[in-house]
């Protein structure tokens, strides 16, 4: 969401912006960042405490960065387009979310289609060291979005 941020404030042109928005999210997702791979399957997986406080504590910063991004980028972009930019950059993970909830429910594992595919072969890097990537990336995106205001 905060590279959705910085494209929305570098990018005035609102479907461009829109557009590399979504499109940042599998290119810093190819990079190394944080994840846990201990499961056999999804259900394993989504029975893992650590799986559920990971995606518990993703779910609720992006609760918390949101309204204060808004606050902090009011005045220097369209609300509507920062709005827009966060959701585009937001998305495909939104669509995991829904895939684990339907996997939950039905217990049955939900076959990918093609943009699930391609993004699960994007994201080979995740490991519990990328946690030290996402530490670097976070104040440098803060520091992006800083120096456009």
């Amino acid at each position: 969401m905060l590279a959705g941020a910085v494209i929305a404030l570098s990018v005035k042109e609102p479907v461009l912006a829109v557009s590399l928005a979504y499109l940042s999210h599998f290119a810093l997702d190819a990079l190394p960042h944080f994840g846990l791979h201990t499961a056999k399957n999804v259900f394993e997986r989504n029975e893992q405490k650590s799986f559920q406080l990971y995606t518990a504590t993703g779910i609720a910063l992006a609760m918390l960065v949101t309204p204060l991004l808004f606050v902090w980028l009011n005045g220097a972009v369209s609300l509507w387009l920062l709005g827009a930019c966060l959701l585009a950059a937001l998305l495909p993970d939104v669509v995991w979310v829904w895939r684990f909830a339907q996997e939950i429910i039905t217990k049955k594992e939900k076959p990918r289609g093609w943009l699930s595919e391609l993004h699960v072969r994007i994201q080979k890097l995740d490991y519990p060291w990328g946690a030290a990537v996402e530490v670097l990336w976070f104040p440098g995106m803060l520091y992006l979005i800083s120096v456009q205001l």
